[in-house]
């Protein structure tokens, strides 16, 4: 037992040496992340029922040093992606280097399904904009319009929206060719104008989204929990009062949609590009 013992104490000295060795010598903590349980039913009562649990994958970034002059900085991610405290507790961002573990399952969390609906992307708060975004979008927009004529014609638009939507279907195409075209004589041949594709992209309807709808990063343990509760409440809904929440455990892999494992009454897929943006 003491030989055993020993083996082990070689091997934890030995993987922080490797650890060291490979970030620069740099002191990572291998504490013990403890689990928080949270009750299922705090699903139903949306984003502020669950916010000691899930936070904003935004709030998210690297610890550097005790001085915070060369932290990590976040990344801006959409508002619907979050992260459970239970994958990565927030406060190893401010106090230790940790070791960042593989997401494997997203929890895609639809607080009530009666309530969704399907929105442009700017409608919950995403907006990307820079000082040079005008002058890209007409770079790339000239590259459409190869014979300089101030517009793309119905087969240039196409092309550009797939640009733009790698998921585009003829459906949503359509979509976006009636939104361009409002206030214009339904005769005439359809053009596509800087200024079209320009309001197009600020008001983000090549990206439409689920609104309420998250998709949350956890832990292996929740998502065995959550998925003995599908299993146990097969039928019925998940959350016996209040809304109709329901939710969808997808586990990650090399593909661009990942493997759905297991949903709860009342799942709906989400749109195309919302999903693509959630698992990649």
């Amino acid at each position: 037992q003491e030989q055993e013992q020993e083996q082990e104490k070689e091997m934890e000295e030995e993987t922080m040496e490797l650890e060291q060795a490979g970030t620069g010598k740099l002191p990572f903590s291998t504490k013990r992340q403890s689990h928080t349980p949270w009750p299922v039913k705090s699903l139903a009562q949306g984003s502020e029922g669950m916010k000691k649990a899930f936070y904003p994958c935004s709030d998210f970034y690297v610890y550097k040093d005790l001085g915070f002059k060369e932290g990590g900085k976040p990344i801006q991610f959409h508002p619907y992606l979050l992260m459970s405290e239970n994958h990565f507790h927030r406060v190893w961002c401010m106090s230790a280097h940790r070791r960042l573990k593989n997401i494997t399952v997203i929890l895609e969390w639809i607080p009530d399904v009666e309530e969704v609906r399907e929105v442009a992307a700017s409608e919950i708060g995403i907006m990307f904009d820079s000082p040079d975004r005008r002058m890209r979008l007409q770079r790339t927009f000239d590259l459409f319009d190869a014979d300089r004529k101030g517009f793309l014609c119905l087969d240039e638009f196409r092309l550009f929206a797939q640009l733009v939507d790698p998921t585009l279907t003829d459906a949503s195409f359509n979509k976006l060719v009636q939104r361009s075209s409002e206030g214009r004589p339904a005769s005439t041949d359809f053009r596509a104008s800087f200024a079209d594709v320009d309001g197009l992209m600020v008001s983000q309807a090549f990206n439409l989204v689920h609104r309420p709808r998250y998709y949350v990063a956890i832990a292996l343990d929740e998502a065995e929990h959550l998925r003995g509760i599908i299993h146990q409440r097969q039928g019925s809904r998940l959350v016996e009062d209040g809304a109709l929440c329901s939710v969808g455990l997808r586990m990650i892999t090399k593909g661009m949609s990942g493997i759905l494992l297991d949903t709860s009454k009342g799942f709906i897929p989400s749109p195309p590009l919302q999903h693509l943006t959630a698992v990649t």
